[in-house]
């Protein structure tokens, strides 16, 4: 009777696929297809080796990558265009400049808001300098708001690596930074930012004082910033030379708070206590939901609400 039992269940899992069918999916675009203020050309590939994953907000609208394809492919390069099926707008592409001077050269793709704000990633030349900004905006306005190999503000280092931004309702940014190399085992100057083009404030930075929660030690690693709706920054953070997840903390640019923190009492746990923490997601109520492992080698899940605390 047991592999009657296993087909069943396989046909049951195979059944509900043709259903998807009748689904009202709407081409947003297709190699092949003509490329909006492109010049005629048609859309090409994804570079899906470097190139971040399309992006949709709440109203519809998309953020996406696209290589372009025919004569002069080559001098428009990488493409970003933003809007809806069948109304799509170019942001970005080779050549494209910010406000401040800047001369795009590649992009990389980014995020969107519900108002049609973005943030994204790309490389970028003006005269001797040769970099990775952060650029925000919208279409025919681009502002650069960070870029590689610049003081970084609040800190005593350079801006040398980000991490895919983050934009929120408010318009506010979040991004991290690191230096490293193959060489190098562990990240550097490890910081977390947010803020505007105009008014960028570092959250938190490797070699700050943490709160007195985690011995009021430096960090030795800040990392993984999730932005919430309100401009509130959570983040992960270590005082461990290991660069174990100590905490998860938040912050705006001023004073940071503990959210929870490694060798606290773990809630409903007998005689059990957080040892580190990993995997983080924000949801738009400002909620936290996380993994963390325990003292006694447990693995579990957790809910934390700014309101009811730690769940």
């Amino acid at each position: 009777m047991e592999p009657k039992r296993i087909l069943a269940l396989a046909v049951l899992l195979v059944m509900p696929v043709s259903a998807f069918a009748s689904l009202p999916f709407t081409r947003v675009a297709l190699t092949g297809d003509t490329a909006p203020g492109a010049g005629g050309l048609a859309f090409g590939q994804i570079h899906f080796d470097y190139t971040i994953p399309p992006q949709i907000n709440n109203n519809g609208q998309v953020l996406i990558t696209m290589g372009v394809a025919g004569d002069g492919a080559d001098a428009y390069g990488d493409g970003l265009w933003i809007g809806t099926p069948g109304n799509l707008v170019p942001v970005a592409h080779t050549g494209t400049l910010t406000r401040e001077g800047l001369t795009i050269q590649n992009v990389f793709g980014g995020v969107i808001n519900d108002a049609g704000q973005f943030a994204f990633s790309c490389y970028a030349t003006s005269g001797a300098y040769n970099g990775y900004p952060i650029v925000t905006g919208i279409p025919g306005t681009l502002n650069s708001m960070a870029r590689t190999f610049t003081p970084a503000p609040g800190t005593n280092f350079s801006y040398y690596q980000f991490s895919l931004p983050q934009i929120n309702n408010l318009n506010d940014v979040v991004f991290s930074n690191f230096r490293q190399t193959p060489e190098m085992p562990q990240p550097l100057e490890t910081s977390v930012f947010r803020g505007t083009p105009l008014n960028t404030k570092v959250v938190a930075y490797q070699g700050q004082t943490a709160p007195a929660a985690v011995g009021s030690q430096p960090f030795t690693l800040v990392n993984n910033p999730w932005l919430t709706p309100s401009g509130v920054v959570y983040f992960f953070g270590s005082v461990s030379p290991n660069l174990q997840i100590d905490g998860i903390f938040s912050g705006t640019g001023g004073a940071i708070t503990p959210i929870v923190v490694a060798n606290r009492s773990a809630p409903g746990l007998t005689n059990d206590s957080f040892q580190f923490f990993r995997d983080m997601r924000v949801d738009s109520a400002n909620e936290i939901i996380f993994t963390a492992a325990t003292q006694t080698g447990a693995t579990s899940v957790w809910k934390y609400n700014p309101q009811s605390g730690l769940q």
